[in-house]
């Protein structure tokens, strides 16, 4: 997924505006949007977990990806 993530190269104004459409669709559908972060950081530390180490450092996923 990572490399498939790298090879696509978004642009953060892109992946920026792909989280506002994602949280305003989540809204409709009546989440809390308040919780999407906690997806990130559950996939961070079982990254961290399962390679070692930061993976923001080596994963082009969230290089790309704005904080």
């Amino acid at each position: 997924m990572a490399t498939l993530a790298g090879a696509f190269g978004f642009s953060r104004d892109q992946e920026r505006q792909a989280d506002q459409i994602g949280l305003a669709l989540m809204r409709q559908a009546g989440y809390d949007t308040h919780e999407a972060p906690k997806v990130w950081d559950n996939l961070r530390l079982e990254l961290a977990a399962v390679h070692g180490g930061d993976p923001s450092l080596r994963n082009p996923l969230f290089a790309s990806h704005p904080g």
